[in-house]
């Protein structure tokens, strides 16, 4: 029997790889996009443009599925947040409220909904999951979407405990690999410096944004794919919040040696201090999901960066 699956945000980072693990003969794929139209077809997918903060775009596209992936969302880039903390917060929130009603009342098996691990405190030891104190003071320019990701989870659980649906909430960290925002104004770290090494010319030098000791827990979408299908498999609960990152930090000019090392960045490096940045070190375990899921990360960090180095420059031109 084939899997009736949903990817809302198909057209997104996550979503497009997600879409294109899950096209296979095994599912029938509904795929939903509002301004970015699709460019991957397949007998698998049928394509629906809507506006998810709309109530009719949603209730057309909510019917009964296996397994409903929430991609979709408003986001922008370290820039604009510096500026406007509270930028999409509302279309956010009305978005998922919608989704996550149509959700419960057409009896959806499984909601994966992609949250982030922005809400934890700096910390250079590992944070669990239950390690998340509220009193506890967010970044600043964290503050909004930590509030907006907390909020949804907390429906998340509460729909748990009010239906037969399964709720899968994972706090992922810095994604990074194919279809993420290359060349873009709303790219993160990763995706931003891939696209200014190659737009580099001979001669000029390299501009990274903040004093360059700044860290992030980095994941590779392969990993964060088959952390997906172990938990869509595994998971028993009805409701888990579920870390799913590397468990281990790199600052920015780590990421930059690694870069040279494998002969990816040849021009010097200036760090622009003066620049926007975001001065916070999360550092998370995935202890738990090791433990209840099975799955770890296997991807070396040097050879992903260079695996999505080449992709880049093989797809973009």
């Amino acid at each position: 029997m084939k899997n009736k699956i949903l990817i809302c945000g198909a057209t997104g980072f996550v979503g497009s790889n997600i879409l294109r693990e899950y096209d296979n003969s095994k599912n029938i794929i509904y795929a939903t996009y509002f301004k970015t139209k699709p460019k991957y077809k397949s007998k698998n997918i049928i394509w629906k443009k809507a506006d998810l903060t709309k109530k009719a775009d949603v209730k057309k596209i909510m019917t009964k599925y296996d397994i409903v992936f929430q991609c979709a969302a408003f986001t922008s880039g370290v820039e604009e947040m510096s500026k406007n903390p509270f930028l999409f917060i509302t279309d956010n929130i009305i978005m998922n409220s919608l989704i996550l009603q149509e959700a419960i009342h057409n009896k959806i098996g499984h909601f994966i909904f992609l949250s982030c691990t922005v809400m934890y405190p700096h910390s250079n030891k590992q944070l669990k999951e239950n390690d998340l104190d509220h009193k506890k003071e967010i970044h600043p320019n964290y503050a909004g979407i930590a509030k907006l990701k907390l909020y949804i989870e907390s429906l998340c659980e509460f729909y748990s405990k009010n239906s037969n649906t399964k709720f899968s909430v994972l706090r992922h960290s810095n994604l990074y690999g194919p279809f993420d925002k290359f060349f873009s104004n709303k790219s993160h770290f990763m995706a931003a410096i891939i696209s200014r090494i190659i737009k580099l010319k001979k001669n000029e030098k390299l501009e990274v944004w903040g004093s360059g000791y700044e860290k992030r827990d980095f994941l590779h979408i392969d990993d964060f794919l088959k952390a997906l299908k172990m938990i869509i498999k595994k998971q028993t609960s009805n409701f888990e919040i579920l870390n799913v990152c590397f468990g281990k930090q790199y600052s920015i000019r780590e990421i930059i040696n690694k870069l040279i090392k494998k002969k990816i960045l040849t021009n010097q490096t200036v760090f622009l201090k003066d620049k926007p940045t975001i001065n916070v070190n999360i550092l998370v375990s995935n202890s738990k999901i090791k433990k209840v899921i099975g799955w770890k990360p296997s991807t070396k960090i040097e050879d992903s960066i260079l695996k999505t180095f080449d992709w880049v420059k093989a797809n973009y031109k």
